[in-house]
Formats: structure tokens, sequence, C-alpha cells
């Protein structure tokens, strides 16, 4: 099946248009790219409006744009640098485009336009919307993990959304779509670009759906052309530096997996760290996420023949969560498989209460969240409907029961900061899997009895 990944139409949506005129929600949706484009402007609110939030903080674009600025001085980015993770093919490009802008404050409105519309892009390209119906956008945009993006100057939504044009591109050439034969070696260039550029900035995230793309297509030509752009960088660049940049990305990326360097995972909100409220042994927190990691990868690469790209794909970036290093910005393209299939089911409870879960941002006070909770709610119904007033009711109900378990959670439990976020992480996974496996029972039902 060579089909975009969702198999459902969007104008399925338990949530659908509630005006019959379509610009409503194009101009609603483009007054919210505006609104957030000048919130998060220079980063927003990061643990209060700090003081580099007003004068212009490069966050963590500054990360790579110094890793690429000492790569063109000659200097190895990792010693200058130990908290760089990040490959230096794509430090050097983020560079070039900080050289391209002239000027700190364009180039992170430039960043953050691109993490914006990489978003939309995801979700346009496979599927979780159309130019018909908008929820999903509207959704993906306010939702908590996605503006975490752009409160920390990451690069989530760019990668997600170059992974999906590359997608396009594969896709394209596999169904024979581009006639022309130099159009197709351009097309391909542009995909292992792409590729590349994801695999290098971020492997942990973009490594098992990079294997998922070349498996379903059989493209292996991307793969070796990817690999060597990758090589001929890092051979001129190591000879450079007089130092061979690969051995000091892997001592940089051991700290990753080190339990003894890094008790906290980096801040990492992913299952593990749950686990590690419970005292487990060292070794054991350090050698089970890879191996997880690695199995997952494996399941999405053997679920391309029995469930298709759709699940294949979400699988592959479901690796990332169960891997030792796994940050909420991180999160963006699992919510969209998640919150679509969530809204794709009858469980209005449990999809408004999982829905509510990820709009929060988890440093505001109590009455901030009761106030931009409800103000949420009450957009997102004004804009769209629910098939039933019961519908309605149990959205809503489960929507508003969200906000004393947010609350008991930090306040109540006491819990640490980061347990009590990684729960709150594990919600629209776990009501996912609920939903899905209810509909895959009904279905088995259903054949039994015939």
């Amino acid at each position: 099946d060579n089909r975009s990944p969702t198999t459902h139409s969007v104008n399925q949506f338990m949530l659908t248009h509630r005006f019959n005129d379509l610009r409503i929600y194009l101009l609603t949706l483009g007054f919210l790219v505006l609104a957030l484009l000048f919130i998060y402007q220079t980063g927003g609110y990061v643990d209060g409006f700090d003081i580099q939030a007003r004068h212009e903080s490069l966050r963590d674009y500054g990360v790579w744009v110094r890793a690429g600025e000492n790569l063109l001085l000659h200097k190895n980015p990792y010693l200058e640098d130990v908290i760089l993770k990040s490959g230096t093919f794509s430090s050097l490009m983020i560079y070039l485009l900080f050289k391209l802008s002239f000027d700190n404050y364009l180039f992170f409105l430039l960043m953050q336009t691109l993490n914006i519309l990489g978003v939309i892009t995801y979700l346009y390209i496979f599927r979780f919307t159309s130019v018909a119906s908008t929820v999903m956008i509207f959704l993906m945009l306010t939702f908590s993990s996605t503006r975490e993006v752009l409160v920390n100057g990451q690069t989530t939504g760019i990668l997600i959304g170059g992974f999906a044009i590359a997608y396009k591109i594969l896709s394209a050439i596999h169904n024979q779509e581009i006639k022309s034969k130099y159009l197709r070696y351009f097309a391909l260039f542009l995909a292992s670009l792409f590729l590349i550029v994801g695999l290098d900035l971020k492997p942990n995230l973009m490594l098992m759906p990079f294997l998922v793309l070349i498996k379903h297509y059989k493209e292996f030509r991307v793969f070796f052309l990817t690999l060597v752009l990758w090589i001929i960088h890092q051979f001129y660049f190591s000879l450079k530096v007089n130092d061979l940049l690969f051995f000091s990305w892997i001592k940089n990326l051991r700290e990753v997996v080190s339990y003894e360097t890094n008790p906290n995972f980096f801040g990492s909100i992913g299952v593990w760290q749950v686990f590690n409220f419970a005292n487990l042994p060292a070794l054991f927190l350090e050698v089970a996420p890879v191996i997880t990691f690695l199995t997952m990868g494996l399941i999405s690469l053997l679920a391309l023949k029995r469930w298709g790209i759709n699940v294949a794909i979400f699988l592959a970036f479901f690796a990332n969560y169960l891997y030792t290093y796994f940050h909420f910005y991180s999160f963006t393209p699992l919510l969209a498989y998640l919150i679509f299939k969530l809204i794709n089911h009858k469980y209005h409870g449990i999809s408004g209460f999982a829905i509510s879960s990820m709009q929060f941002s988890f440093n505001y006070e109590s009455l901030t969240i009761l106030f931009l909770s409800f103000g949420v709610l009450a957009i997102l119904l004004t804009l769209y409907t629910l098939p039933s007033y019961k519908a309605t009711f149990y959205f809503c109900l489960g929507w508003v029961a969200f906000i004393p378990v947010k609350l008991g959670l930090f306040a109540i439990l006491d819990l640490e900061p980061l347990v009590a976020k990684s729960i709150v992480a594990l919600i629209p996974i776990v009501f996912s899997i609920f939903g899905s496996w209810e509909l895959y029972g009904k279905k088995k039902s259903d054949k039994i009895s015939h």
C-alpha cells in the first residue's frame, strides 16, 4: 500500500466543522500561526519571563549555530561545547542559514516559522488533516509539546516536515510520477538531503523512521547517497580540525546513556523516567532503554508488511519514546498519530481527557492553567462540533477532569516534576492504545459472529 499513511477519512472526525464557510477556519489558523510567532518570537516563557527571552536569545538554536561556526574556524565543536549532541553536517546547515538571515532576531523568527510550517506539512502529507478539515492543525498547534519546540528553540517541527517531504518525494519516484530522468536525480538528492539533516541532527528521533522509509520504498540509492554526502563532510572537516569528528560525537553521545553522570536522563520525560523514580539498578537503566529502542525499531520495520507504512512510521517514532533521551518537544510526531486515533473513535470522555492533558504547560500556575484550559475548550467548541449533546457533555467532562488530576500530580502527591511530567505524557499513549484495542476487539468479534 503506497498511499499516505492514514486510512481513515478526516471527514470521520468526531470533531467536525461547525460553520459552512471554510475561510473561517483558514483565517483562524492563520491568526493562530501569527499569534504563536508573536508570542514566541524570541522564545517566550521559559521558567518565567526571563531576561534572555527579551534580548533575542537563540536558545537551543545557538548550540547548532556555534557548532557550525566552530567548524568553519577549524575547531572541534564537540570539544568547544560538550552539550552538543548533534552531528556537524546539520549544524553547518543551520549556521549557514543563520548567516543568510543577517540578524539574530530574523533568524530566530525564521526558524520558528519553519517549525510551525513543518508541523502543518507533516499533518497534511500524512493525511492527519486536509484543507477541508482543520481540527488536527488547531489541536497540534495549541498542544504544549508543539509550543515547547518554540519555547526552547528546538527543531522537531522542521525535522518532521522535512521527513514528510522526503516521504512524498520517494513516493513520487517509486510511483513513477516524475517522468524526467534529471528531475528524478534532483528529487533523489533533495530527499537524501532532508533525511541526512534529520538523521544527523537528532539520530535518536529520526534513525528508525529513516530506516522504515528506505525499507518501504527499497530506495537504497537514497541510503547510499545520504551516506556518501555525510562521509565526505566528515572526512573533509576531520582533516580541517585535525581530529576525528565522528569519535568526538560518539564520546558526547555516551553521556546520554550514562546514568552515573546524568541520573535525571537529561530531563527526559519518557517512560524510563517513571522507572527511574523506583531506584532501579544503574546498569539496568543504562542497558534496558537501548534494548527497547532497538527492539521497537525492529518491530517498526517488521510492521511494514503486516500493518503498512502508517503503523510502521508511528512505531519508528515511538522507539525514541522508549529510549533514555526523550523530551516533550520530541512528542509531536507521536501525538499526531495518537490524537488522530482518539478523535476517530467514540470514546468522547477519554478523548477529552487526553486532549486536555496535552494543552497544558507544566510551568503555569493553577489559575492560569484553569483560565487557559477553559479558553481553549471554548474556542474548540465554537469552531468545531461533536456528534451529539451527549458526546459534547462527555468530552467536556473528560477535558475538565484532567485539571484536578494535573494539579494533584504536582501539588497533592508532590511527585518529582520529571516523574509527574512523564506520567502526563503517558496519558494519550495509554488511552489511544485502549481505544485501538477496543476497536480491534469489536472487529474480531464481528468476524467471529459472521
